[in-house]
């Protein structure tokens, strides 16, 4: 269930969508933008702990939204892969509300808790 939960389409209470997925190459201007945005350093160092991780130790994902010629982020998220894991890193564009943080963080952290569980 958490693997769905991390990736795919979700329709948030206000009746828009979101798509979670792992960041793409693609979305590096996007996320350094919302960094930005929230007052994040965003030096490409720092960019890039935030984009590349091991999926065998940290979840890292995106929520995009439909957008002209595309998709925008509008949301990025980060956890370490252990039991009881909170997101060290949530970013989302403020004018979506509290639902998509509220969604994208209870992803990672049954994400976080599948992987302890299989692990242990």
């Amino acid at each position: 269930m958490a693997r769905e939960l991390l990736f795919g389409r979700h329709r948030l209470a206000d009746g828009t969508s979101v798509t979670l997925r792992h960041p793409h190459r693609r979305d590096r201007d996007g996320v350094r933008a919302l960094l930005r945005a929230a007052g994040i350093a965003t030096g490409e160092l720092e960019l890039s702990r935030v984009l590349r991780f091991d999926p065998r130790e940290r979840a890292v994902a995106v929520a995009l939204e439909p957008a002209p010629g595309g998709e925008r982020v509008v949301a990025v998220a980060a956890i370490d892969l252990r039991a009881g894991a909170e997101p060290d890193l949530l970013v989302a564009d403020p004018g979506r509300g509290p639902a998509l943080p509220t969604l994208l963080a209870g992803a990672l952290v049954a994400r976080a808790a599948a992987h302890a569980r299989r692990v242990a």
